[in-house]
């Protein structure tokens, strides 16, 4: 889904969409984007019995970057970037 929602934001950019993921990637509190195994990991658990009582939750799968303005960060270092 990164890949899909980055590309066109990387090409506007005139950057590679590595250098773009790595942009987002610096300011989340991990260092790193979500491997889909880690995604896979919370909906198997939601669909399991043991999260038969849970009920209405917002369960953040982001590495902390709720906790921060990713994205507000890296584009402002991108578009600082682009333009020179």
């Amino acid at each position: 889904m990164m890949v899909g929602a980055m590309s066109g934001f990387a090409q506007s950019c005139r950057m590679s969409l590595e250098e773009v993921i790595a942009a987002f990637a610096r300011d989340i509190p991990l260092r790193r984007v979500s491997e889909p195994k880690e995604m896979a990991g919370i909906c198997s658990f939601l669909a399991s019995d043991d999260a038969s009582f849970v009920n209405a939750a917002v369960i953040p799968v982001d590495g902390g970057a709720c906790v921060v303005d990713v994205s507000g960060a890296a584009i402002n270092h991108l578009g600082t970037s682009a333009r020179g």
